[in-house]
């Protein structure tokens, strides 16, 4: 800012433009004082400035105004209220999502990832007859996709079918288990006794199939029934089907097998008579 020149009493003199401008004096030596018109422009379409603070300022213009930026200033409010009324929403939502998930979870899914056999034998002991024993492993993969909250298995039904046909061939449950929000575990699950229900003719159509195929094309059903860990939550079902190949060949290196003989049964015990004495 320009140095302010004083009068001869003191006094400094009133300007008339912009800041740091200073009046002209006329030709008396005196200095001509701006009119006063209220802040308002004058006829020459110029403001008019008073000082304030030991700075000129523009009539009716606080001195907040003056030295503060528009983006400094919190009269408006804009960006606080802005933000406040933005962070009310985003709170407002995750709340109703997060509602509405627990109000109704998603079940859990179980499904089938891998099938092998670990045991498949044809029992020849009767050669007429021949009949199936086998154990198959399942590998199940159980998932919650729900964001908030752990779930409870209830329990996981396996199915397995053999596709050709849609004949059942064995069935086995996993017991419950807990899984955490959004995770995927493997478990394990055996299925024994495959095939081993069906009549004596369809265990002989599998056996030929195994023998020539050294596989078998099987539908595995997985039925999961899950629910909240929280008293009085509602069990939901979900079940999720998938076809696998189970590949024989490991077990057609050795595949028949006979049953022992039952062993006889034991003798029958004697009487024994003792003699009484009269």
């Amino acid at each position: 800012m320009l140095p302010e020149p004083e009068e001869a009493d003191g006094t400094l003199p009133e300007p008339k433009e912009a800041y740091g401008t200073l009046p002209e004096p006329d030709e008396d030596g005196e200095e001509e004082a701006p009119e006063d018109d209220g802040g308002e422009e004058n006829e020459g379409g110029e403001d008019t400035w008073e000082p304030q603070f030991g700075a000129y300022k523009k009539s009716g213009v606080d001195a907040d105004e003056l030295f503060f930026s528009d983006d400094r200033s919190d009269s408006s409010g804009f960006p606080y209220r802005t933000c406040l009324a933005a962070l009310v929403v985003v709170l407002g939502a995750v709340a109703a999502f997060a509602w509405a998930m627990l109000s109704s979870p998603t079940p859990l899914e179980c499904s089938a990832q891998t099938v092998r056999a670990q045991r498949f034998k044809i029992d020849v002991s009767d050669l007429w007859m021949p009949r199936i024993a086998s154990t198959l492993q399942l590998g199940l993969s159980l998932r919650n996709a729900n964001f908030f909250g752990s779930m409870l298995l209830e329990g996981c039904t396996v199915i397995v079918y053999e596709a050709a046909s849609g004949l059942k061939l064995g069935t086995a449950t996993h017991g419950q288990l807990m899984l955490p929000a959004m995770r995927t575990m493997q478990v394990n699950l055996a299925v024994k006794g495959v095939g081993e229900s069906l009549p004596q003719p369809e265990q002989r159509r599998l056996a030929e199939i195994f023998l020539e195929h050294k596989a078998l094309l099987l539908t595995i059903v997985a039925t999961a029934t899950s629910k909240l860990p929280l008293k009085g939550s509602k069990s939901n079902s979900d079940t999720r089907n998938s076809s696998r190949r189970l590949d024989l060949s490991t077990m057609a290196q050795d595949p028949f097998y006979e049953r022992p003989p039952p062993p006889p049964p034991p003798p029958p015990e004697e009487d024994k008579v003792h003699d009484v004495p009269a």
